[in-house]
């Protein structure tokens, strides 16, 4: 008995661990006293085999746990709230618990520690896809539809809101939208990828072209602006000679977007 208590104690306190740590990633809250919600819900569960009772009575017993340690973890103002999180917490602690019962029946009962790593692998999982479903949710919320209209050219790319972008052309002192090569290319297709990046080509060629210092990694840098006729963000906002800037920093690989708006034309 003194090692199916260890083992049901440490388990219960990792799962319950894990499942509040995910919780208060999602819900973006500080979990409260979390140790002794642990410790608290371990105990419980330590009853469950000393008790005989049928399944309507263990889920209720299941319930009343989850309950108090709901109320305990999360600060809620409406109790629509209080269910939003004591349903996140009944899910996050079946996944948990469901992964380790299911490889149970599959290949028998295994170690302790095989049960600690398949508990930090869930979680680490877990984490991974709501981490990426987020950032995807961010970066939506910030995309807008663009049409960059220079001469008889249109090109219709999605840009992105970035805050960080706060460049300024020293010359006309307009905000600069960064544009990677393939936008560029569309704009001025005589340009290849090689004389863009070494900047062999006459920038007096673009339309009002000229380098603004920049700071990047390996130091002082300069980049190529130039100027487009119409800039149209969305279905309501139109930007007239607007300055864009030529970008080998490969902030589409982060964002997605082959173009970076300035943080002052939103």
């Amino acid at each position: 008995m003194e090692i199916v208590v260890e083992y049901t104690l440490v388990t219960s306190m990792l799962a319950c661990l894990l499942a509040l740590e995910l919780a208060g990633k999602i819900i973006k809250q500080k979990v409260r006293l979390k140790w002794l919600v642990c410790l608290f819900g371990s105990a419980l569960s330590l009853t469950y085999p000393l008790i005989h009772l049928i399944g309507i009575f263990k889920l209720l017993l299941l319930i009343f746990s989850l309950t108090i340690s709901t109320l305990i973890s999360f600060k809620y103002s409406t109790f629509l709230l209080f269910l939003r999180n004591f349903a996140l917490i009944f899910i996050l602690t079946c996944v948990f618990g469901g992964v380790c019962h299911a490889i149970e029946n599959l290949v028998g009962k295994f170690s302790l520690f095989i049960v600690c790593v398949i508990l930090l692998a869930v979680y680490f999982v877990v984490k991974c896809v709501y981490k990426s479903i987020d950032r995807a949710n961010k970066i939506k919320q910030f995309t807008y539809s663009l049409k960059i209209v220079d001469g008889g050219k249109e090109v219709v790319e999605e840009g992105y809101l970035d805050s960080g972008n706060v460049l300024t052309d020293n010359i006309t002192k307009k905000p600069i939208i960064l544009v990677n090569f393939d936008v560029f290319h569309k704009l001025y297709d005589k340009v290849n990828y090689i004389c863009a990046l070494t900047k062999s080509y006459d920038f007096k060629s673009f339309k009002n072209g000229h380098f603004v210092p920049i700071n990047s990694v390996g130091g002082q840098g300069k980049m190529l602006v130039f100027s487009v006729d119409e800039v149209q963000v969305g279905d309501d906002k139109y930007f007239k000679d607007v300055i864009l800037g030529l970008s080998f920093s490969g902030f589409e690989k982060s964002f997605g977007k082959r173009v970076l708006l300035n943080s002052e034309m939103i």
